[in-house]
């Protein structure tokens, strides 16, 4: 074993689950993992935790408390975390395309460069989370609390966010929000720059506004001083969640 143990290692040695998923399989699992893990890094085979695969067994960690878990890179696309909590966990990278997060508390948690897209997470906390660069296209987010995220350069394109919580969130590097549903979406105290056009219907037919139409509407809606840029493509053109997507970090 390395000596002395650097503290990102020291931690994750010591780290372990306030409380345990209520799956079955998904106890196994985890329980495997952490003392594969562990093997490998008291033996020196490895300098880092490897990555958690829970997407191999479609992991269901349901009733678990993971505050604090090291996730970085972890594949949990389609797993199913509603309700999970996992307060400052480390998800640098982490792959949950598909996943539902229901409910989940991901306060204060590292989700830079993470893959969210077309995850279901309606009522997710991310109060405080760490969001740059974070994948949520086409993504679920109705009545999420997202207050003092950082969503520096987050892609909502077609994300639904209606209802959601986004006062005194920073974004001076602009999230891009082509097609987001933002309907009751609250934006006060907010700092920063949206790019659009920007879906504002209570209903299902589609009302794109940008531009000094979208400056009104959050003047008018929800009391916020938010500066604008605005995507130089047509506003009356929905977004297409068929349009091409750039490499991702994930597995295809």
């Amino acid at each position: 074993m390395p000596d002395p143990l650097p503290d990102y290692l020291r931690e994750f040695l010591e780290w372990k689950p306030k409380r345990w998923p209520t799956d079955e399989a998904a106890r196994e699992y985890l329980a495997w993992y952490l003392d594969n893990a562990r093997a490998q890094i008291t033996s020196g085979e490895s300098q880092w935790a490897p990555e958690f695969v829970g997407a191999e067994i479609d992991i269901d960690l349901r009733g678990a408390i993971l505050d604090g878990m090291e996730l970085s890179g972890a594949w949990l696309g389609g797993c199913d975390l509603r309700g999970v909590s996992l307060q400052r966990a480390y998800l640098y990278k982490a792959v949950l395309i598909g996943a539902r997060l229901d409910g989940a508390d991901l306060s204060y948690s590292k989700l830079h460069r993470a893959e969210l897209d077309e995850a279901t997470a309606p009522d997710v906390i991310l109060r405080d989370a760490d969001l740059r660069g974070l994948d949520a296209r086409g993504a679920v987010l109705r009545g999420a609390d997202l207050r003092g995220a950082d969503i520096n350069g987050v892609i909502f394109d077609g994300a639904d966010l209606r209802g959601a919580d986004l006062r005194a969130t920073q974004f001076p590097r602009s999230p891009r929000m082509r097609g987001a549903r933002l309907a009751g979406v609250r934006f006060d105290g907010a700092d920063g720059k949206l790019v659009g056009p920007v879906d504002i219907s209570e209903t299902d037919e589609p009302e794109l506004v940008d531009g000094p139409e979208l400056e009104r509407w959050l003047a008018d809606h929800t009391g916020a001083d938010v500066g604008l840029t605005t995507f130089p493509g047509p506003a009356d053109s929905p977004y297409l969640a068929s349009q091409p997507s750039p490499p991702r970090n994930g597995r295809p």
